[in-house]
């Protein structure tokens, strides 16, 4: 028997699963975000916004309670065996206008970000996993769905802290006309595919400016 949302996830590029964790890990992840991004933050200069990026420890104890939990989605969406691949801590208080566009997963994984030599391997996903709520429009992450098993689209890179690579003029390369909004509460997720196209969670447009907390963490097949 399939799993429920593999149909969506094989069309679409993504799936959210709400909720992803169970209530009792969303505190001690998002205190374990909030370490980890401090040192970044607090180098921020007042009145700035950012969008802090932290890489965890795959083979620390203290996250092997998220990735079993995680394991078992992964498995049945990718249909075989998975490892944890990567982990990610984020902290933004960056908002739409800042220029946090779409983009895939994939140029950040697999360089070079010219589309030509780049196909889009399906032996891998990314969750989303968030640890405050994200739930109106103006903070929502954003799919476009379908565009996941095309080679990957152009990229150009910036040189803002808070959005790295963007699409190339996207209004010509895709129809952004439909894309789909994936309001997300603490403690939900939304698995899609490095080549999903996607806009990233964004904070309000406040201030002081608050942080957004979450995380992203990857897997792959397992390999022999």
């Amino acid at each position: 028997m399939r799993e429920p949302g593999l149909d969506r996830y094989e069309r679409d590029g993504f799936v959210t699963l709400a909720p992803a964790i169970p209530p009792e890990l969303i505190a001690p992840l998002r205190a374990r975000c909030a370490v980890a991004t401090m040192p970044a933050r607090a180098a921020t200069p007042p009145g700035e916004r950012y969008a802090v990026t932290i890489v965890g420890d795959v083979g620390g104890p203290e996250l092997q309670p998220l990735f079993e939990v995680l394991a078992d989605p992964a498995s049945a969406l990718l249909l075989a065996e998975v490892v944890p691949s990567f982990v990610l801590f984020h902290a933004v208080t960056c908002i739409y206008d800042d220029g946090r566009g779409w983009h895939q997963a994939l140029v950040y994984h697999h360089l070079p970000y010219s589309p030509n030599p780049v196909g889009v391997p399906l032996d891998e996903l990314e969750f989303l996993l968030m640890l405050d709520d994200a739930v109106d429009e103006s903070m929502s992450t954003w799919f476009a769905p379908g565009h996941h098993v095309a080679p990957m689209l152009e990229h150009r890179r910036l040189n803002a802290a808070h959005a790295l690579y963007e699409l190339v003029d996207p209004d010509r390369q895709l129809l952004l006309s439909e894309p789909v909004r994936v309001p997300l509460r603490a403690g939900d997720a939304v698995a899609y595919t490095l080549g999903t196209p996607h806009a990233c969670v964004c904070a309000r447009d406040e201030d002081p400016p608050s942080s957004v907390l979450f995380m992203r963490v990857g897997f792959r097949v397992r390999n022999g």
